[in-house]
């Protein structure tokens, strides 16, 4: 049996569009290019995790004086990945409550 994956959308791999579950039901192909829709999991937990290991990381590298430089990237990498998850799940949410 398989477990329900909230996060997993039909996706145009050429026009590179997400459609949602509810009106795109029944579906198979991308109305805009005729391409067959694929299933795709966008799931932004994996996103948020990676940009905290990252913190974590940079965190470390700052506490243990190692590289002075490496940390700035860090920083920025890492805040951008927990950013983009929140934006993700966002427009996961949106996309669900538009249709």
């Amino acid at each position: 049996m398989k477990k329900y994956n909230p996060y997993l959308r039909p996706y145009c791999p050429k026009c590179k569009v997400i459609y949602s579950m509810i009106k795109n039901i029944g579906i198979k192909k991308c109305p805009k290019c005729g391409e067959s829709l694929k299933f795709k999991s966008f799931n932004p937990y994996i996103k948020l995790m990676f940009g905290v290991f990252i913190l974590g990381l940079s965190i470390a590298t700052v506490a243990l004086s190692q590289s002075p430089v490496i940390w700035i990237g860090g920083f920025i990498w890492g805040g951008y990945m927990i950013y983009a998850s929140f934006e993700n799940w966002e427009e996961i949410k949106k996309l669900d409550k538009f249709y």
